[in-house]
């Protein structure tokens, strides 16, 4: 099946495609599923018609919309292989409880054609709890409880959650990944406050556009699955650590992370984005991207092919890294750590803990440190 942008549902597509355009409002409730303020390139996303909806019933196949603020006595729950799309249309939907309950075999879709919608749960573990698949552009997915388990969106197990627009908050995490789960976030804010989680758990994380941030000091952390981010930003750090038997996977193409990135995963890919102080403990591959603060490398097998590390103040080597490219500010060795030269990679200073640890291998085969401005030794 495919969705609204004429994409195949699931697909890794980008619906961050559209720009912003003036809507209006007619007299019938019309417009894109992403909103008053879209318009895809893709011909297949038309306006469509909405059925107002006002709590009291179920919803099926369709385009519902509200037409006043409504609270819930209990958890709806969405069951059945339904496709339902709901608007928000500036309304808030309230519930002590849980909201949404998205069984296993159930898909809903939640934007707001207005911009001040919103989706509350005062005292519930989760505001959605995602079982299929659930798909946001817009409105607020807010949860206010003020003590014990407070998450905005629960992704579980085998479960797709995508993020195109609005804001999901919550005090302990914004979404927590169960295993398997995967989470796309292609524009949107996914917000953690008072310190907590703006993205947590052992699901597959894609980032693509949009913010992920928090008021604490981390914003994602992950025991296993995978990250990939090609676009967007990160305020606050990553933390990647395969607590699992299946080794975990990092491919960074993009965006920006502004917090620190610890990576512990089995495998590691850069090739772009700009990222403020790096830690990688797993075997890592970097060819491109820009890296500030401290960077640590401390894979038993990692190779540089490029990269701007001359805004990195530090750049300690643990462990066996080849270096065949890239430039780099201050380059150190430790005295157990092996580092090998190649290529014509460009290094203001080098800092050997003692002699033995760099091996040089020139372009022809002199074996000298030409590409080095200065070397010290510790």
């Amino acid at each position: 099946p495919e969705d609204d942008c004429g994409h195949i549902a699931g697909e890794d597509t980008e619906c961050n495609l559209c720009v912003e355009e003036e809507y209006t409002t007619f007299a019938t409730h019309s417009h894109p599923v992403c909103g008053t303020r879209c318009y895809c390139s893709s011909s297949s996303h038309s306006s469509r018609t909405w059925t107002a909806w006002d709590g009291t019933t179920k919803m099926y196949n369709g385009n519902y919309y509200l037409t006043k603020d409504i609270v819930l006595s209990s958890t709806m729950i969405l069951d059945y292989s339904y496709v339902s799309y709901l608007c928000l249309n500036g309304h808030t939907i309230t519930c002590e409880n849980m909201v949404f309950d998205i069984y296993s075999y159930r898909t809903l879709v939640i934007t707001d054609c207005v911009g001040t919608g919103k989706v509350i749960s005062t005292n519930g573990n989760y505001v959605i709890g995602n079982n299929k698949s659930l798909t946001i552009y817009g409105g607020t997915i807010l949860n206010t409880r003020e003590s014990g388990w407070n998450s905005a969106i629960l992704a579980c197990s085998n479960t797709n959650t995508y993020i195109y627009g609005g804001r999901m908050e919550g005090q302990d995490m914004a979404i927590y990944g169960d295993v398997n789960s995967k989470i796309y976030v292609r524009g949107g804010t996914v917000a953690g406050t008072d310190g907590g989680y703006a993205i947590y758990g052992d699901g597959n994380l894609t980032i693509s556009a949009g913010s992920v941030t928090t008021d604490g000091s981390t914003s994602i952390a992950l025991y296993s699955g995978s990250f990939t981010m090609s676009g967007g930003s990160v305020d606050g750090s990553v933390f990647l650590y395969d607590g699992t038997d299946s080794p975990g996977t990092t491919s960074i193409s993009g965006g920006t992370i502004t917090g620190g990135l610890d990576c512990y995963y089995d495998t590691i890919t850069i090739t772009g984005g700009d990222i403020e102080s790096a830690v990688l403990g797993g075997d890592a591959e970097i060819r491109a991207g820009t890296f500030r603060g401290y960077c640590s490398l401390a894979g038993a097998n990692t190779n540089v092919y490029g990269g701007n590390f001359s805004d990195c103040s530090y750049l300690n080597i643990y462990g066996n890294t080849w270096i065949c490219g890239g430039s780099f500010s201050t380059v150190a060795v430790g005295s157990e750590d092996c580092l090998y030269l190649s290529g014509v990679p460009k290094i203001e200073e080098l800092q050997i803990a003692k002699p033995g640890t760099v091996s040089a291998q020139s372009p022809d085969g002199s074996g000298s440190f030409g590409a080095v401005q200065r070397l010290t030794y510790q």
